[in-house]
């Protein structure tokens, strides 16, 4: 591009032409006009990454620990074959989802307690614990949401619940299960890494799950290695054990600096803390990721830390801001942007609120953090057109701390809408 200067009538912008273009900030130098909304899918593209999805809330607990899935709120439906055909909710007991068809799956839970002391919530599959979330709060009842987000081989008849201990906290907004089945070709650049140990306060991702080509482990299994240049989504899950102010850190090392993604809780008394990203990162080949605890000790079992590393080759419709800094006292300001298709989305003149430009399912994934003083229910809302549609808590006791709440969901919008992030305090 550099020697011609300019390209002939018949070329064409590949997917991964501008995922690089982008990469290295010369877009703009060779394709001032370049409209990303012509980067359309084919119908072949459609088809091999149809993602089948549904999702659901829950206004009632089955037994004293099992969130009822009774409210379906949102399904891709784009085909009546698609419904019911990789899975059900169990008519007799509608905490459990029951699978029709062995796949890969993605799993995306939130659910709160109300309790003092030690709080945790565990997926289960037939009636066997595969990922844990655990909180504590010290000596004063508070709300807590736990959150799970696993990719997981699931076989037919196989079934899936979530165990909340001392009770869920039944709320509809605060609750959200949904399950997506993957694409062959997506899982196909899926790598997932479990965890026993740790070393120099890193993790070291020794038991590995899922592996592929594109990335590598090394430095002793700390260093997540992309073989390959492309936009990544990140979705890991880990554990402190101690007391105070903690914060966990995915450190991403590019371009030959460190870019740091920090997650915080805080307790009174020592014990486990689960903490939570769901992050996109530009990385080019032999850039890596590493998780650090920060010296606030670990819990080394598999079922507490989880690795999710996943290619995305469709980075057109992507939209990722990052805030260090508040418009109002509860709206988040995103006055850095990382990665955004103005014909999708628009910061309106605070860079406060987001507007929809076309109509759609989107995925939305929020990462807030704040300061909860003792015994105060602090939390953080999604909310779409001035009204508040989900919700994450934490509440703090013993003192002032950071929490880091975390919301994911998939949303319908319409074009117009507008979409914020509401913490209190």
């Amino acid at each position: 591009l550099r020697n011609k200067g300019s390209v002939g009538s018949d070329f064409k912008m590949t997917h991964a032409l501008y995922t690089m273009l982008l990469q290295f900030g010369i877009l703009n130098k060779f394709f001032p006009n370049f409209d990303a909304s012509t980067l359309t899918l084919s119908d072949q593209s459609k088809t091999d990454y149809h993602v089948v999805f549904k999702s659901y809330r829950s206004t009632a607990t089955y037994g004293t620990y099992y969130p009822r899935w009774n409210k379906p709120i949102l399904s891709s439906a784009e085909s009546k074959e698609d419904d019911g055909k990789y899975w059900n909710v169990d008519p007799s007991n509608d905490s459990e989802i029951i699978f029709n068809q062995t796949g890969w799956y993605r799993i995306t839970f939130r659910g709160c307690a109300y309790y003092a002391g030690r709080q945790y919530a565990q997926m289960q599959i037939n009636n066997n614990n595969v990922a844990m979330s655990d909180s504590y709060g010290y000596s004063g009842t508070n709300y807590k949401s736990h959150n799970l987000n696993e990719v997981v081989n699931i076989s037919a008849t196989q079934r899936l619940k979530f165990y909340v201990s001392n009770t869920p906290y039944v709320e509809e907004k605060s609750s959200y299960l949904c399950i997506e089945r993957i694409p062959d070709k997506v899982i196909a650049n899926i790598a997932i890494y479990k965890s026993t140990s740790s070393s120099g306060n890193y993790r070291q991702w020794n038991n590995s799950t899922k592996t592929v080509d594109r990335y590598t482990l090394g430095n002793s299994n700390r260093n997540v290695i992309a073989q390959k240049g492309g936009l990544y989504r990140v979705s890991a899950r880990c554990h402190t054990s101690s007391s105070g102010q903690q914060t966990m850190h995915i450190f991403e090392y590019r371009n030959g600096g460190k870019h740091n993604h920090t997650c915080a809780r805080g307790t009174g008394t020592s014990n486990r803390q689960c903490f939570m990203w769901d992050e996109i990162f530009n990385l080019k080949k032999d850039d890596y990721l590493m998780v650090n605890d920060s010296g606030y000790s670990t819990q080394n079992t598999a079922t507490h830390q989880c690795f999710q590393i996943e290619y995305l080759p469709f980075t057109n419709v992507l939209g990722v801001w990052k805030s260090a800094s508040i418009y109002n006292t509860y709206e988040r300001k995103w006055d850095y942007e990382y990665w955004c298709n103005e014909s999708l989305y628009k910061l309106d003149g605070n860079k406060s609120r987001i507007e929809i430009l076309e109509p759609g399912n989107y995925r939305i994934s929020s990462h807030v953090t704040q300061n909860t003083t003792s015994s105060q229910a602090g939390y953080s809302a999604l909310y779409v057109n001035a009204a508040q549609y989900c919700l994450a808590r934490y509440g703090a006791h013993g003192s002032t701390y950071q929490h880091t709440t975390t919301i994911q969901e998939i949303l319908k919008l319409k074009k117009g809408d507008k979409i914020y992030i509401y913490s209190n305090p």
